[in-house]
């Protein structure tokens, strides 16, 4: 008797437990449904500022989407390949939020990690007339034009120089779908003996880009282009 008491009394606890986990996992699923879990990324570890984001520092987690609603990056492909901002750490368990990942060229400090040794930034004030089809990454030559009294001059000053970014004027690179795709200004990476000599020529006269011939040629050097317009501005710098 007291045998047959004990199995019905563990039988019971069997069945009574089997059902908390089966209320368990359908209150799980119908928490799942109800709150529209949606799979997303956090940070494996400590990312540093100005970091290129990796795939080791991803995590993949599943969250309610209205906790991460439009604000965190729920691709890799949003996340991959972009850099943590100057003065801001995401530290580890932390959602990716779009404002916290910049391309590199839009970094605050982003041209000035593009330059090379001896060069400097450059920035130039343009639009369509000056600058046509010149876009980030190209060799481009600077024409310089200046009218005098009764004559005018027009020369190349300098070839192949290499452009870093060409922005609205919001700031925004052109390629970026929220900038308003007119040019304002283009940064220049420009050898740093011909900043004043380029200085002289935008308050002599008008700048222009152009292409160069050597548009994407990696290894091409900023050359100072010996001629009338490169004589004239080297006058002007000997009178002041």
């Amino acid at each position: 008797m007291e045998k047959s008491v004990l199995r019905t009394g563990g039988l019971c606890v069997l069945v009574s437990a089997a059902i908390l986990t089966a209320l368990y996992f359908l209150f799980r699923i119908m928490v799942a449904h109800t709150v529209g879990l949606t799979p997303v990324y956090i940070a494996s570890k400590d990312i540093p500022p100005r970091t290129k984001i990796t795939q080791e520092y991803l995590t993949e987690i599943s969250v309610p989407y209205a906790y991460i609603q439009d604000y965190a990056c729920a691709s890799k492909d949003d996340i991959i390949g972009k850099y943590t901002e100057i003065q801001g750490m995401i530290p580890a368990g932390s959602l990716f939020y779009k404002r916290m990942l910049f391309d590199e060229e839009d970094l605050p400090d982003g041209p000035v990690t593009q330059l090379k040794e001896g060069e400097t930034v450059y920035t130039m004030e343009t639009d369509l007339t000056n600058t046509g089809s010149v876009a980030a990454g190209m060799r481009v030559d600077i024409q310089v034009s200046v009218t005098l009294k009764e004559s005018y001059l027009s020369g190349c000053l300098l070839e192949n120089v290499r452009v870093i970014a060409v922005k609205d004027h919001k700031g925004l690179s052109l390629d970026d779908p929220e900038s308003t795709g007119m040019p304002y200004f283009t940064e220049l990476a420009v050898p740093r003996e011909y900043i004043d000599l380029l200085k002289t020529a935008e308050l002599a006269g008008k700048l222009s880009l152009y292409a160069s011939n050597a548009a994407y040629d990696t290894e091409s050097k900023t050359v100072l282009k010996e001629g009338e317009i490169t004589e004239y501005l080297y006058g002007i710098r000997v009178r002041k």
